[in-house]
């Protein structure tokens, strides 16, 4: 089993065990049903300058296998009640999506 492999899976067991919810693609698209780690007031701070927090913002994983392609700007996610609409994306390792809402 490779690396590749072996990370691909544990992401896969880790998002497993949390709730779901819908992603909708911007511009349209099928909605799918998505694995979502969702956390609030999450203070994000501009690349090099790790002493200001620029903005505060809630901030939701996505497993990428889950999806139909990478989360971009406009995208919708809905959890429970509450619908979020993807700012900007913040980090993508090629396993999981971290995105700004």
């Amino acid at each position: 089993m490779s690396l590749d492999d072996v990370l691909s899976s544990a992401a896969v067991d880790l998002f497993s065990q949390l709730p779901t919810g819908t992603f909708t693609p911007s511009g349209g698209g099928e909605s799918v049903s998505v694995h979502i780690r969702h956390r609030s007031g999450v203070r994000l701070q501009q690349e090099g300058d790790e002493a200001v927090a620029v903005a505060e913002f809630d901030t939701i994983d996505l497993l990428n296998s889950e999806l139909p392609r990478a989360p971009a700007r406009g995208d919708i996610i809905i959890l429970g009640n509450n619908t979020y609409t993807v700012q900007i994306k913040i980090k993508d390792d090629g396993y999981i999506s971290k995105v700004a809402v």
